[in-house]
């Protein structure tokens, strides 16, 4: 399992970022979050990793924080949500105000995340 990776920030876009690693470039998905915290490209940067494999891939995600990976990895681990849907989540909602839709049941607040159908939302009850 990789935990992080340290290295030169190549390229960002809102949804990934290439951190160049002694000459090797490595695509990450990254939340919205994330990349709003990124420093200009060329500048030496840390994420931490998650690694999701599937029989047809291997996909990096990666956070600025470990609170984020954190989250994205309790949220992976709910039946229904994946890590596009993950990532969505963190990408349209801060971290607090989700924590606190969970605990307050608040259904409109969750409903307003893209991709985050009812039955997610009660799988996230359940959890």
């Amino acid at each position: 399992m990789l935990h992080h990776i340290k290295g030169t920030l190549l390229e960002k876009k809102p949804d990934s970022a290439i951190v160049e690693v002694n000459g090797i470039g490595f695509e990450i998905f990254i939340s919205s979050t994330t990349y709003l915290a990124l420093p200009e490209e060329g500048s030496d940067i840390t994420l931490y990793l998650h690694t999701y494999v599937r029989e047809d891939a291997i996909s990096l995600y990666g956070f600025y924080t470990p609170v984020e990976r954190l989250l994205f990895k309790l949220l992976i681990s709910v039946s229904g949500i994946g890590p596009k849907v993950a990532r969505n989540i963190l990408s349209n909602i801060q971290i607090n105000d989700f924590i606190s839709a969970i605990v307050s049941k608040d259904l409109a607040r969750l409903s307003a995340v893209q991709g985050l159908g009812k039955r997610q939302q009660k799988s996230l009850f359940l959890s």
